[in-house]
């Protein structure tokens, strides 16, 4: 891939991005959403929790991608939907007045990393189709 070490570190601050806000969902949403004045506080913590989970998986992907972009070119579409979905759900429950705009900006994040994850998909070029052209 032409730009694979700006790529990489990409990914790997993808991979950083979501370990910490996986640790921070995990071990201290409350003081988070209460300080940022997030609504509503969730009241049972299991779902967050299993979501911070999924998250730092995804990260420990990101990592992964981060080490090899080419053989781990799958993870990367992975994460380009996942990231793509949670922004796309939250800006649902935005629009129906469901969840604090400070949350739908704090997702933001995740719509700029899908969209550089789709520059890193369509702009490099693998070892295979390079010998083909």
């Amino acid at each position: 891939m032409a730009n694979s070490g700006r790529f990489k570190k990409l990914l790997f601050s993808a991979a950083l991005f979501n370990w910490i806000a996986a640790s921070a969902l995990c071990f201290a949403y409350q003081p988070l959403f209460q300080i940022g004045g997030i609504t509503p506080l969730p009241t049972h913590p299991l779902f967050l929790q299993l979501f911070a989970v999924l998250a730092f998986l995804f990260g420990v992907g990101y990592y992964w991608a981060s080490r090899d972009l080419e053989r781990n070119r799958n993870i990367i579409i992975l994460g380009t939907l996942g990231k793509l979905l949670v922004f796309l759900f939250s800006l649902g429950y935005w629009l129906a007045g469901s969840i604090s705009w400070k949350l739908l900006i704090l997702v933001s994040v995740d719509l700029v990393y899908a969209l550089l994850f789709i520059h890193i998909l369509t702009t490099g070029t693998t070892c295979n189709e390079a010998r083909f052209q």
